[in-house]
């Protein structure tokens, strides 16, 4: 009865998601359909499809809700990084940000296997601002700050969201496996090495300032040392 309660008060689309959620952690993303999500819930099959026609359309609803949390993650990080380092506030967010990206993936592996495993079939509402779009302020940051070259800025979303959803994936498909604190120290130590990589070769900006890219990982248990 509470959670048809919770129906009538416009919550059982949510409830719905989260039941999708938790049914991809059993069965995988193909092994459940709307009226389990509707069962799981505690509500009719009716009253699934009155929030959503299909297991597509539920599917797709997870995935906006994914984007939508991850970009409130990231507008939090940026926001704490730029307040704490108010001498190079661009720089801080810059690594704030990718930092919140990676770590939403690790702990939420199920949602960020929906946002990325499966063409939307909406796009984000307008008022809401996107991770995409959070990047491109972030490099736009670091432009004004000339921590990055004007003629460097052309085509840095996808350099710099290439290398930061590879190691989410890395992560995330178990291929490399890290403590918290682990996850912090790599990623920090990839952020010169990121900033470089945008640079054109006739660009002296952060050469010779890069720290030598020598991590010392905390490894969780069972997973090989990764050092380079």
């Amino acid at each position: 009865m509470e959670k048809r309660s919770q129906y009538h008060h416009g919550n059982l689309g949510q409830a719905l998601i989260e039941a999708a959620v938790a049914l991809i952690a059993q069965h995988g993303v193909a092994g459940f359909s709307l009226r389990e999500a509707a069962a799981h819930v505690g509500v009719s099959p009716s009253a699934a499809y009155r929030h959503f026609s299909s297991k597509e359309d539920l599917l797709n609803a997870v995935a906006m809700d994914g984007f939508q949390r991850l970009a409130l993650q990231m507008e939090h990080a940026t926001a704490e990084a730029r307040s704490l380092n108010p001498e190079s506030p661009a720089l801080a967010a810059f690594q704030a940000l990718g930092l919140a990206y990676v770590t939403f993936a690790v702990n939420n592996p199920l949602h960020f296997q929906v946002m990325f495993g499966m063409p939307l079939q909406a796009e984000p509402r307008t008022e809401e601002t996107s991770p995409y779009q959070l990047l491109q302020a972030a490099l736009d940051d670091l432009v004004a700050e000339k921590v990055l070259a004007v003629e460097d800025r052309t085509g840095a979303e996808l350099y710099t969201w290439s290398v930061v959803h590879g190691l989410a994936g890395l992560l995330t498909g178990g291929a490399i496996c890290l403590s918290d604190g682990g996850i912090t120290e790599i990623f920090n130590s990839l952020v010169p090495r990121i900033l470089a990589g945008l640079c054109s070769a006739g660009n002296t900006i952060l050469r010779g300032s890069v720290p030598p890219f020598v991590v010392e990982t905390h490894l969780a248990e069972g997973c090989q040392s990764l050092k380079s």
